[in-house]
């Protein structure tokens, strides 16, 4: 009885069987995801690649009719499911003012005139703190309590000043009247008359030695340290119980209503900088937002390190959204046009070494279309060919779209 043949199953028989059976399930799992995908082919190409030239021919013109000869694609379709996936956002071509100018970096500052420094004016030690870092104050508001000799003795000095004075003057009226009645010599009433006038500047620097210290003045040897201005403690190096000196900057107090943005233009860009020149401004915390104002300042000298000149605009900030120190850009507008198509620059992608924009046919078909471009600017271009006014263009997930445009070209060229 014949045996039937042995298979032996060898290690290189082995990894050959596995192989086969990954990439059938390769093939498999990609067909199903193109076609989940699509419903069908990802990017059509215009009827050149169809048997039929009915209706989809004569919608696309001779434009189409010469990428037909290249077998070149220009419709993706993809999907609603797709569409969503790929987060695909379309806006409408609008016309408006466009400018193109010089970007600069800069910075959120301070505005110096709105910031003061809270000192004590004579030694002496901490007693209380009465802020925090942060905290919005108002002018007058108590910000510390200070413990000084100095001011006791000041506070003590002034009903001294005082008594002298009452003295003084009761003394000269006395000899002013014996004087009138020949009772007292010109000498007794002359002395008088000066021992008045020196308890009178006595009593006057004792009131202005008191005075400093303001409404501040508590009792005893303490007076409170208050705040100048309105506006945020945005600086505090005060401790309880530190001894402190008239040096000692304890409080910086910011009104943070109105910031500069200080910016430095290169050598080269300088003849657009300047005042009272129309300026842009963003900040990458707020990406989105666009600040407009003029410019308020430009330096008359180049900084000599940097080769720079400094630039600065103002800018009201009631609510607080900017802050000293964020990094900016401020953008000098140099060219401008007032009637203008304009897309996001987010629309344009470059492609097979041509300027597109992917135009919103309707139903998850987004055609390739050639664009002329005319001014460019940091947020938006000016489309001079191309494009009419309220076409829809893909603003974010062009470059998705793209992708698949020269993958399926890719293909299709090879396929020929």
């Amino acid at each position: 009885m014949s045996e039937h043949p042995k298979i032996e199953l060898t290690p290189a028989r082995l990894a050959a069987l596995l192989g086969a059976l990954f990439a059938l399930l390769a093939v498999t799992v990609i067909v199903t995801l193109w076609i989940t995908r699509t419903g069908g082919p990802g990017v059509e190409p215009r009827a050149a690649e169809h048997d039929d030239h009915g209706e989809g021919e004569h919608e696309e013109g001779e434009r189409g009719e010469a990428e037909h000869a290249k077998g070149e694609a220009r419709v993706v379709a993809l999907t609603e499911a797709a569409v969503e996936l790929a987060e695909i956002q379309t806006e409408a071509v609008v016309r408006g003012k466009i400018s193109v100018g010089t970007d600069v970096p800069a910075e959120v500052q301070l505005n110096p005139e709105r910031v003061a420094h809270v000192s004590s004016l004579v030694s002496g030690q901490l007693r209380k703190i009465e802020v925090s870092l942060g905290d919005r104050v108002k002018a007058g508001q108590k910000l510390a309590v200070v413990r000084s000799v100095e001011f006791g003795e000041a506070r003590a000095a002034l009903p001294k000043a005082q008594a002298a004075h009452e003295v003084a003057k009761s003394s000269f009226e006395r000899q002013k009247k014996l004087r009138t009645e020949g009772i007292a010599s010109e000498r007794s009433f002359l002395d008088a008359r000066a021992e008045l006038r020196q308890a009178r500047a006595l009593l006057d620097a004792a009131r202005a030695g008191l005075s400093v210290f303001g409404s501040g003045a508590a009792g005893g040897a303490e007076f409170s340290l208050l705040s100048p201005i309105d506006g945020i403690i945005t600086s505090r190096h005060a401790t309880f119980g530190e001894s402190i000196d008239p040096d000692d900057t304890l409080f910086e107090v910011a009104d943070l209503g109105l910031v500069w943005v200080v910016g430095r233009v290169y050598e080269q860009d300088i003849a657009a900088a300047l005042v009272g020149a129309p300026v842009l401004f963003r900040t990458h915390a707020y990406p989105s937002k666009t600040w407009t104002g003029t410019l308020s300042y430009v330096a008359s000298t180049l900084d000599e390190t940097t080769r720079t000149l400094e630039i600065r605009m103002e800018l009201d900030n009631d609510d607080g959204a900017l802050k000293p120190g964020m990094f900016a850009r401020l953008t000098l507008a140099s060219d401008a046009k007032k009637d203008a198509l304009t897309v996001p620059v987010a629309a344009v992608q470059t492609h097979g070494g041509e300027t597109i924009v992917f135009f919103d046919q309707g139903g998850g078909r987004f055609e390739r279309r050639e664009v002329e471009l005319g001014i460019v600017s940091p947020a938006a271009v000016e489309v001079v060919g191309g494009l009419d006014e309220t076409d829809k263009v893909v603003t974010q997930g062009s470059f998705i779209l793209k992708s698949e445009l020269e993958k399926e070209s890719f293909e299709a060229g090879h396929a020929h």
